[in-house]
């Protein structure tokens, strides 16, 4: 079966996600924090699993502390 992996943005706690965003911020700590905390605050990233339909696998990118969905095509 063909499947396709999609990104969320769900991350797997608040360290991967400012691990994730660091480099968006030229690696300036304060300005990722402030982004982050910005973002979750809005709802534009979450922590914690997603939710999956039944025909769908939840994955872990440990490179990025973030999860993917992978589902049929």
């Amino acid at each position: 079966m063909n499947t396709i992996s999609v990104g969320t943005n769900h991350f797997i706690d608040e360290n991967a996600a400012l691990r994730y965003y660091l480099p968006y911020y030229g690696g300036d700590y304060r300005e990722a924090r402030f982004a982050v905390e910005n973002k979750l605050k809005e709802g534009e990233i979450v922590i914690g699993q997603p939710q999956v339909g039944t025909d769908e696998v939840l994955l872990v990118n440990q490179n990025e502390g973030r999860y993917f969905i992978e589902r049929p095509l």
